[in-house]
């Protein structure tokens, strides 16, 4: 099915598949087509026709997309499910939704990479069933590239105030409500041999507010403070319970700032956790191939 311009393509590429990559559109492979094809038609090798068809139509490659760029969500499935015995694995991703999110992502970190956002990475996720429906990781230097990069949904980073919430339910469990009030005033504390200062974002203080206003304006110190009331050891115990597993080290290491983000969790583990606030309490692993059944429900709240 190819075309002896194509065919010509393929031999002339070896010499230097880096230079010669017809995807660039540097127009570098004509040349050497044009001179190989010369050649075998002074040789006898090439008859007028073909060579007349070299000279006069460009290459024109196909762009060679997959269907659906999925990489690390492929890699993933290999080894959780599959164990890399190669077996064929019906997964529970949504092509269409997976190539939407991809391209929502890729235009919002080419938005942002003028502030120096590189990476990024998006998990949707099927509430009723448990599944993935989209696993999708970007990359504002090669937009678009398949497997391009780490997979930024499984690599940990610090989570600012996303554990807010969790650590605001260990409160309720332990009888405070939505009503208690927390005192938002300056608060500082010993870290080593110096003294460290929380701050708010907007580096203001608003007072005695109440634990609904406190979360729902992401007030730092009245979550140092609700931390402070559960128990470092309590917190770690239950965020890891939630699924929660990449912070391991002891209590003391994080201190009051694990409410604050300062410990290491991954988007995955991030999206696990909050899917058992939906379900009022109740973890269970997520799905990412059809008809799996994962062990490991449990109630947490």
């Amino acid at each position: 099915t190819l075309s002896s311009k194509e065919m010509l393509a393929l031999a002339v590429l070896v010499r230097a598949p880096g230079r010669l990559d017809p995807h660039r559109g540097s127009g570098d492979l004509e040349k050497p087509i044009r001179e190989l094809a010369l050649r075998m038609e002074r040789q006898g090798y090439m008859v007028q026709a073909d060579l007349d068809q070299v000279l006069d139509h460009a290459l024109v490659p196909m762009a060679g997309e997959m269907p659906v760029q999925a990489a690390h969500f492929a890699a993933r499935v290999y080894s959780a499910e599959t164990g890399g015995s190669g077996d064929r694995v019906r997964t529970t991703l949504d092509g269409r939704l997976q190539a939407k999110v991809q391209g929502l992502l890729d235009q919002r970190l080419k938005d942002l990479r003028a502030k120096g956002a590189v990476n990024g990475a998006a998990l949707v996720v099927d509430l009723q069933r448990n599944e993935v429906l989209a696993w999708v990781v970007g990359n504002s230097a090669d937009p678009g590239a398949p497997g391009t990069g780490f997979d930024a949904v499984t690599v940990p980073r610090q989570p600012g105030s996303t554990l807010n919430p969790f650590v605001y339910a260990m409160a309720l469990e332990k009888g405070w409500t939505a009503a208690t009030l927390l005192d938002d005033a300056p608060l500082s504390q010993p870290v080593g041999a110096g003294l460290h200062t929380y701050h708010n974002f907007s580096r203001t203080h608003y007072g005695l507010v109440t634990l609904r206003e406190a979360l729902g304006n992401s007030l730092n110190i009245p979550a140092v403070l609700t931390l402070q009331f559960v128990g470092r050891e309590r917190a770690l115990e239950t965020l890891r319970r939630l699924g929660i597993q990449g912070l391991t080290r002891h209590p003391d290491v994080y201190g009051d700032g694990l409410a604050l983000g300062n410990g290491e969790v991954s988007l995955l583990e991030l999206v696990r956790a909050y899917c058992a606030l939906a379900r009022g309490g109740i973890y269970a692993p997520l799905r990412l191939a059809a008809g799996d059944i994962r062990e490991g429900s449990r109630r947490v709240f």
